[in-house]
């Protein structure tokens, strides 16, 4: 499938630590170059990479195979591009091999280019870029860098480091740009320098400058929100839009007991990714970015005034309506002020919890920890017993005139039945309310914060569920679900068995990852047999699609007559046939 970057809804980050001229510029190792990936999607929910990457970075190659999961997540995490006038990545490929020497040897054996260009077309993912000439945009910033005044020029650099020779090697770093005979990159630009006294002496300095302008423009030529600077750089600005936030952001997750080290097993960075308090922390974030450049103040500044009023809150047991003279205070004595704007935007985001987002998001973390034996657990805190993933099975059957009693205990029993018989296996705790009432489900949310939650009661054409209530029963519209949703938890699967619930996803959007829903009126003993396949097998740790896939198959084969049609996938809010694989 293809991405337009510039249309899309969800900008990412220009992944800096999967550019081969920064890895060799700043020197960075392949495990800082895996550490500076995890956090990066961690920070974002999406990764822009472009695929001259794969063909010229062993590292990045190697971030396939590590992460074989996250390249064909149906979220998009990470996204591959290529020119728009390839149109494939081995074409893509090809096209390199004609624009490089011989003596480039990324490029040199056009067997290898083939097979790498072959692994990318398989991804299946590639984002479109529009037809830029990358080559000329650099060349044109090389030479700008070489006329400007700014203290991070070319122009600035030379005149402190050459002295009276100054003006004579501006001129010959500017001619450089001027005689390329390919891409502009360090290897074409390398023996000229090296031959120039001048020059040579600021070579490493020059080559992380080329770096830099190269992030820069693929950045702005991929409509990044910014792009992510290796975690290795320290305060270096690899790009003027990065203020080397992702370094802050690693020491943010760090103060909550998360390590790039402990996510090297994908599933447990998939789990941490999907953690709310990680979400919230990026919009908290996102707005500490926006005032950091709009104020000329590191970030990191917002960031320390933030934990020092969650430490009083967790420690003194601090409100939160006191939270907002004691991070003004705060931020004041860092030089922050006129954050009005600022503090009230934040405290909205934290109030969920009480303002105590960090201290949550360790607990969240060491919970799964805990539930993945392998995973080193941090030496502070105290973890409690293992976890499992919690299943809500809410059920209501209010009396409706006309409306025969659902038989919802057979249902729950038939689940719970699913989730023991494979109990030494089973990665679910199952939680039930039955007979259950608005609030019950909304204690339920805060409480368990499932990662299924599956509604067994009466639908409506429009997609609203009848929940029980005091001698009668209480329509839970589609709208309002969906707002219950957001304001606690959003689940990982939403399984709303009840008739007519696929009205309910123009509601519901993108926001819930797996949505089983029924199209039409479905048989009791035909709903119950579908629930009771499906939990069976993601209990043992397959994905919903896959268990879905496989408890529609069990009911084929089991109950041939049955209407098999009405069940149905969404994933982010799209319609999935069981025979055809999901790409967004």
């Amino acid at each position: 499938m293809r991405i337009d970057v510039h249309a899309s809804n969800r900008p990412g980050l220009f992944f800096t630590g999967g550019n081969l001229p920064t890895q060799l510029a700043y020197d960075l190792t392949p495990t800082q170059v895996t550490d500076s990936f995890v956090v990066s999607l961690l920070r974002s929910p999406r990764l822009l990479l472009a695929g001259s990457f794969y063909f010229e970075s062993a590292s990045t190659r190697r971030l396939v195979s590590e992460f074989p999961r996250i390249w064909h997540m149906d979220a998009g995490y990470c996204v591959f591009f290529h020119s728009a006038n390839y149109p494939s990545f081995s074409d893509h490929g090809s096209g390199k091999i004609s624009k490089s020497p011989s003596s480039f040897s990324p490029y040199a054996n056009a067997t290898v280019v083939t097979q790498h260009g072959r692994v990318l077309d398989g991804l299946g993912i590639a984002a479109i870029r529009d037809d830029i000439d990358i080559s000329l945009s650099i060349t044109e910033a090389w030479k700008t860098s070489c006329l400007s005044d700014d203290p991070d020029s070319i122009k600035s650099h030379l005149d402190a480091a050459c002295g009276p020779r100054a003006r004579n090697a501006i001129t010959a770093c500017a001619a450089l740009a001027d005689d390329r005979k390919f891409d502009f990159i360090w290897q074409s630009i390398e023996p000229t320098i090296i031959a120039n006294p001048d020059l040579a002496a600021s070579q490493s300095w020059l080559r992380r400058k080329l770096a830099d302008l190269y992030t820069t423009i693929m950045s702005l030529t991929l409509g990044a929100v910014e792009s992510s600077p290796s975690l290795a750089v320290d305060s270096k600005m690899v790009s003027p839009r990065s203020i080397a936030n992702l370094g802050v952001f690693a020491e943010v997750l760090r103060a909550c007991s998360i390590e790039p080290g402990q996510l090297r097993d994908e599933g447990m960075l998939l789990r941490t990714m999907q953690l709310e308090e990680l979400k919230l922390l990026q919009r908290v974030d996102d707005l500490i970015v926006e005032c950091a450049v709009e104020a000329n103040i590191l970030a990191s500044d917002y960031w320390s005034a933030i934990k020092i009023t969650e430490q009083r809150g967790t420690e003194g047991g601090l409100r939160h309506s006191q939270l907002r003279p004691i991070l003004k205070t705060a931020l004041a004595g860092f030089g922050v002020t006129a954050a009005d704007g600022f503090i009230k935007s934040v405290l909205a985001l934290e109030k969920v919890y009480d303002g105590k987002l960090l201290h949550s998001l360790r607990r969240s973390f060491e919970a799964l920890l805990i539930g993945h034996p392998t995973t080193k657990l941090p030496s502070s805190g105290t973890l409690g017993r293992a976890h499992k993933d919690k299943l809500v099975f809410a059920s209501a059957s209010p009396p409706i005139r006309n409306t025969p009693m659902l038989p919802l205990d057979d249902e729950q029993r038939s689940i719970a039945e699913a989730v023991r018989t494979l109990r030494d296996l089973s990665k679910l705790d199952l939680v039930s309310l039955p007979a259950a009432r608005f609030d019950d489900l909304k204690k339920a949310l805060i409480e368990h914060r499932p990662r299924f939650l599956h509604i067994s009661a009466h639908g409506s054409s429009m997609g609203s569920l009848m929940l029980s209530g005091q001698g009668r029963g209480v329509e839970l519209s589609a709208p309002n679900l969906a707002k219950l949703l957001r304001a606690t938890c959003l689940p990982e699967c939403l399984f709303l068995n009840a008739c007519y619930s696929a009205a309910a996803i123009s509601s519901l959007g993108e926001d819930i990852k797996y949505a089983i829903l029924m199209s039409d009126r479905i048989d009791d003993e035909a709903a119950r047999t579908f629930s009771s396949k499906f939990y069976e097998t993601v209990s043992v740790g397959l994905d919903p699609q896959q268990a879905f896939e496989l408890a529609l198959l069990s009911c084929q084969v089991e109950q041939p007559a049955g209407p098999h049609d009405i069940p149905q996938l969404f994933v982010q809010g799209v319609l999935v046939s069981p025979e055809t694989e999901f790409t967004p």
